[in-house]
C-alpha cells in the first residue's frame, strides 16, 4: 500500500538536510513511492520538481519586473535586471521545449560536449531515455493536466508569499504590504 504522507514528509526532511536546497529529497521520494513502474515514478518526480522550479522562476520573473517598474532603480541596474529577466524567460522557454522532447537526454548531451562522461549515465542510457519518453508522453498527451499542475504550483507559491507576509506582520512589520512580501519571497528565490 502507498503511504504518501510519510513519503512526502521524508522527502521534504531529506531535501532540507542536503546542501542542494530541496532537491536531495526527490530521489528518496522516487524510491519510496509505491509504483509498479519505477521509471514512470522517477518521471513523475522529475516533472513535479521541474514544474515547481519553473513556477518559481516565472514568479521570480514577475517579481523582478515589478521591482523594475515600482522602485526607483539606477538605469544601469535596470538594464542588468532586464537582461536577467530576458535570460530567465528564455531559460523557461528552453526548459519547457526540451521537457517535451527529452530534457534529461539533452542535459546528458551538454555534459558530454564538455567531455564529462560519467559511466553510470552510459550504462543506464536506455532507462534514462525511457524516463524522458514518459515525461514527453505526459506533456504531449495531457496539456490540461500540465496547466492544472502549473496552476496548483502557482497557488502554492502565492501561499508561500502569504506565509512570508504573515511572518513579517507577526515580526512587527505591520506596514508591509502583500506586494512587498511577494517581492521578498520571489527575489529571495534568486
Amino acid at each position: 500500500t502507498s503511504n504518501r504522507p510519510a513519503t512526502a514528509s521524508t522527502s521534504h526532511a531529506i531535501g532540507y538536510l542536503t546542501p542542494a536546497a530541496q532537491i536531495g529529497g526527490e530521489a528518496v521520494r522516487a524510491l519510496m513511492a509505491d509504483c509498479r513502474d519505477r521509471k514512470k515514478c522517477v518521471a513523475s518526480v522529475i516533472l513535479d520538481k521541474t514544474l515547481e522550479i519553473l513556477t518559481v522562476l516565472i514568479f521570480t520573473f514577475v517579481g523582478v519586473v515589478l521591482t523594475i517598474v515600482l522602485f526607483p532603480i539606477p538605469g544601469k541596474v535596470k538594464i542588468v535586471f532586464a537582461g536577467c529577466v530576458l535570460a530567465g524567460f528564455a531559460f523557461i522557454l528552453i526548459i519547457l521545449a526540451k521537457q517535451r522532447r527529452g530534457l534529461i537526454a539533452w542535459l546528458i548531451e551538454i555534459i558530454q560536449k564538455i567531455r564529462i562522461r560519467p559511466p553510470i549515465l552510459e550504462r543506464h542510457r536506455d532507462k534514462i531515455d525511457e524516463v524522458d519518453s514518459h515525461m514527453a508522453d505526459f506533456l504531449r498527451a495531457r496539456p490540461k493536466a500540465l496547466t492544472l499542475a502549473v496552476g496548483l504550483s502557482a497557488l502554492i507559491t502565492l501561499y508561500w508569499a502569504g506565509e512570508i507576509h504573515l511572518t513579517l506582520i507577526y515580526a512587527g512589520a505591520k506596514e508591509a504590504s502583500f506586494m512587498v512580501s511577494f517581492l521578498v519571497t520571489m527575489l529571495a528565490a534568486l
